[in-house]
């Protein structure tokens, strides 16, 4: 979205500031039906609650928030996905120790390529990260190969 960054906004907040949006970053610490970008937390009950949203991108920038929940009254995937998501970018484990993740795919998303060339794009960007520095090799084990994309990879966006 355009609206500016805003540590712990209130949760209507950002899930409003969202409904027109083409792409929606959210940072912060989650799971598979809990995001901690916002007060109160944003989960899956209250993405329901404010749906229907543009057909966007949605990069959960956080641990563990692409894994599908079975158990779950509604997970981030299940929500967003009935909610108009067109896809989801997050991670499947426990976020990389000292990056935020989307720092290595923004660069990409203004370049007109399908969704997929900016992960491959990201992904190769961030290796000297974790490759350079054989000292730090332990503490940066969870790549961002960790992150997943739900939807049609060859979709591209026009980001500007």
């Amino acid at each position: 979205t355009d609206a500016p960054y805003i540590n712990n906004a209130p949760r209507d907040d950002v899930l409003t500031a969202t409904k027109d949006s083409v792409l929606n970053i959210l940072h912060g610490h989650g799971s598979t039906d809990y995001f901690s970008a916002s007060t109160p937390e944003i989960n899956g009950a209250s993405i329901l609650a404010k749906r229907q949203f543009y057909p966007a991108l949605w990069f959960l920038d956080a641990c563990s928030t692409l894994q599908y929940c079975y158990n779950c009254a509604s997970s981030n995937v299940d929500s967003l996905l009935r909610s108009s998501a067109l896809h989801i970018f997050g991670s499947v484990d426990v976020g990389t120790y000292g990056s935020i993740s989307s720092y290595w795919y923004l660069p990409y998303l203004t370049e007109n390529i399908p969704i997929s060339d900016v992960i491959n794009l990201g992904l190769n960007n961030s290796k000297s990260y974790y490759e350079d520095d054989p000292n730090l090799g332990a503490t940066r084990c969870n790549i961002l190969g960790q992150n997943q994309l739900l939807g049609d990879p060859l979709v591209i966006y026009h980001f500007n």
